[in-house]
């Protein structure tokens, strides 16, 4: 049947883009090749008296590079830093040793300054050790494009560490194709690629283009001499797995054998996890047989994965007597072999077999991470538990594990929806006192329960504070406000509002639209709730589960689509 035209109040509710146009991904142009920079050119601090004493010696190039790794071992960056300078500041000017450099630049690095470290570079005898510190340095702090400058302008011949090190920071960050031309450049350089390059390559190609395609990598690898080690195979076995083709990773795997690898441990773990992830118990049992006639043990990983797949099955009892082998097989159970269990507990309502297992755990050496406790307070804060939440929360850091940013969450999401805003807004300023910086999940979970108890303009005002933060609101903040402002028969602001959503390129979704739906017929406008619905429905922004769910079935009679 043909939908009605819509009413004003309707169409203004449509009036929402089709599709979100995604940004140019053009590369920015190269910048030019920045020249090495000068010492002489660097303002200068005075040196302190023992870094003074040190380069003005007889025997001052010996005496300062022994002062120069003890500074960079004991950690006294800005004398290290001051040496070196005051090194190239004589004449003729000394060159600073390059391994107690290659330490300075790395610990510089570490500390995020890498432009202190590109000096130290500039100052020291040009050796490969030290230019593969800053190209790491540049690599760990996301300065890719900087690092491919460096290896390309090396007064020493880069060695395939360098090359391996870029590789890996542009594979890192999503950029195959780069890390590709990398490798080209170190062929065309004469610097022969080992295993780790491929390794690393493989990798990143199952992950970026498929196994297939990192099937044919493999073959240029053993085409151009470099042969494949297990370790090798098993990314490509971890890579078809990830495609969810557990059968030709099996098939992989038993074939490994006639490419003069025999399987380990690691290669039958990354097929099970991928055969436990289809849900094949009687293959991966099968599996586990062939593991042990091989000559493969099961490792603790072993377990814990098979005690986290019964437990998602709800088989907590075998899963209890796989937890009891495992010291059996010279493995010691880690907290990844406790916490599956304890969800279990935790997801039964069995809070007191929870609590005695967590006793337990730790009876054994062995204590809950953040993890355990995150489980924990989720639990009890959905059984109504808050006020122990809270007390389990600020016991936290004395137990060794300090909360973050998520149990504050759970347990400030446990307080709203308890009916205590206030103690959730007391221990969102205790959770800013202590340096952890609130998210949008956080500043959601306040509004909504400012909404609960018609606080809408606080909730407001905590809106508009997310924005001042240069946080985008998320479509659950904006739910939150739109379902107070229904609730207090406001519709036409939760309408001017859910067009600001709109403006600002936050999609609603189905909660958007029941809010509205029931907002609108709750004050009687049930003609306008119709008509927006048959739109919805028409243009298949709605489900038909979504027609027949809640209060929508309150609108009488068939829906105009």
């Amino acid at each position: 049947m043909a939908a009605a035209p819509p009413s004003a109040m309707s169409a203004a509710l449509l009036t929402f883009p089709s599709s979100h146009p995604y940004p140019s991904l053009l590369a920015p142009p190269k910048p030019p090749t920045p020249r090495p920079p000068h010492l002489h050119l660097v303002p200068r601090v005075a040196a302190s008296p023992a870094a003074a004493a040190a380069a003005a010696s007889p025997h001052r190039a010996a005496s300062a590079t022994d002062r120069l790794r003890g500074l960079v071992r004991h950690g006294c960056l800005e004398d290290a830093l001051r040496l070196v300078d005051s090194l190239a500041g004589h004449d003729p000017p000394s060159r600073a040793a390059a391994g107690p450099c290659a330490a300075l630049i790395k610990k510089l690095c570490a500390s995020g300054r890498t432009a202190d470290a590109r000096r130290v570079l500039g100052a020291c005898a040009p050796d490969v050790m030290a230019y593969n510190a800053m190209v790491a340095g540049y690599c760990g702090a996301g300065q890719l494009d900087a690092a491919r400058r460096l290896v390309a302008d090396m007064p020493v011949e880069p060695d395939a560490y360098t090359y391996n090190t870029l590789i890996r920071g542009l594979c890192g960050r999503g950029r195959t194709s780069n890390a590709l031309a990398v490798l080209d450049d170190m062929l065309r350089r004469g610097c022969v690629p080992d295993v780790v390059t491929y390794t690393i390559l493989l990798e990143a190609t199952c992950k970026r283009s498929g196994y297939k395609q990192a099937m044919k990598l493999l073959d240029e690898m053993r085409a151009k001499g470099c042969a494949p080690d297990l370790v090798t195979y098993n990314v490509v076995v971890n890579g078809i797995c990830q495609e969810g083709r557990v059968d030709d990773a099996l098939e992989f795997l038993r074939n490994l054998p006639s490419y003069g690898c025999e399987p380990n441990t690691v290669s039958y773990n990354i097929v099970l996890k991928g055969l436990f992830t289809a849900e094949r118990w009687e293959d991966a049992e099968e599996l586990m047989a062939e593991m042990a006639q091989k000559g493969c043990p099961p490792n603790v990983v072993t377990f814990n994965m098979l005690i986290s797949f019964l437990c998602r099955r709800g088989l907590v009892e075998p899963a209890m007597e796989v937890l009891e082998q495992i010291p059996k097989y010279g493995c010691t159970p880690n907290s990844l072999s406790y916490n599956p269990l304890l969800h279990a507990f935790c997801k039964q309502k069995k809070m007191d077999k929870a609590m005695a297992f967590v006793d337990l755990m730790m009876s054994r050496g062995c204590y809950p991470d953040i993890v355990s406790y995150n489980t924990l307070l989720t639990a009890l804060c959905r059984n109504g538990e808050v006020d122990v939440a809270i007390d389990l929360l600020h016991q936290l850091k004395d137990k060794g594990c300090s909360p973050v940013l998520i149990s504050y969450n759970t347990v400030i999401d446990g307080l709203t929806k308890a009916g205590k805003t206030k103690e959730a807004l007391e221990l969102l300023n205790e959770m800013i006192g202590k340096g952890l910086q609130p998210d949008i999940i956080t500043y959601s979970t306040i509004a909504s329960g400012l909404c609960r108890e018609d606080r809408i303009e606080e909730a407001i005002t905590t809106f508009c504070k997310v924005q001042d933060m240069g946080i985008r609101p998320s479509a659950v903040l904006y739910n939150a406000i739109l379902l107070g402002l229904c609730k207090r028969r406001e519709t036409h602001n939760a309408i001017d509002l859910f067009a600001y959503m709109i403006s600002n390129g936050c999609m609603p979704n189905e909660s958007t639209y029941t809010i509205l739906i029931e907002g609108l017929a709750y004050e009687g406008l049930v003609k306008e709730a119709r008509e927006l619905l048959g739109a919805l429905c028409s243009r298949g922004v709605v489900s038909k589960k979504f027609i027949k769910k809640g209060a929508i079935k309150m609108l009488d009679g068939p829906i105009q689509t």
